[in-house]
């Protein structure tokens, strides 16, 4: 009996000092992203690694696909190609982001600098992304947002 009490108080002090260094590299990895992809929205080019210094501080648009418990709107990623394909179509103008992964369940922040477009074209852009994802409620679309994720 004895033997077996210190076989399992020993076991558990290695299985927590693993936990705390288990739950110090998850939270590391929350507060920065692994990996940041730079989405463009063709296919010989769907994804590329991402230049951290060539982040805005200030994004123009971001559309952060957030979680409850239950995992990201899967379908609104489609969506949002698709209205991205759409606009290229009608535009002529290649429209890209930037996929910021920050949770545990897929949650990730597109941000869009919009610098290929004017003014007018930005707000149309904006305007018809809105419609396109409206109703969904496991997405944050934010205009003009502090970069949370410059380094």
């Amino acid at each position: 009996m004895m033997k077996t009490l210190i076989i399992g108080a020993a076991f558990l002090a290695v299985s927590c000092h693993g936990t705390k260094e288990a739950a110090t590299a998850t939270s590391d990895s929350t507060s920065s992203p692994a990996k940041e992809t730079a989405v463009s929205n063709t296919p010989e080019e769907s994804q590329k690694e991402a230049s951290p210094n060539k982040q805005a501080a200030v994004i123009r648009l971001a559309v952060n696909f957030i979680s409850i418990g239950a995992g990201t709107d899967v379908d609104a990623k489609r969506v949002l190609d698709e209205y991205i394909k759409q606009y290229r179509e009608k535009s002529g103008k290649m429209v890209s982001y930037v996929a910021h992964p920050w949770g545990r369940e897929g949650e990730v922040e597109n941000q869009f600098s919009l610098s290929e477009l004017s003014e007018k074209e930005q707000s149309e852009f904006i305007s018809g992304l809105k419609s396109a994802l409206k109703g969904r409620e496991l997405i944050q679309i934010e205009e003009n947002k502090a970069n949370r994720f410059k380094q």
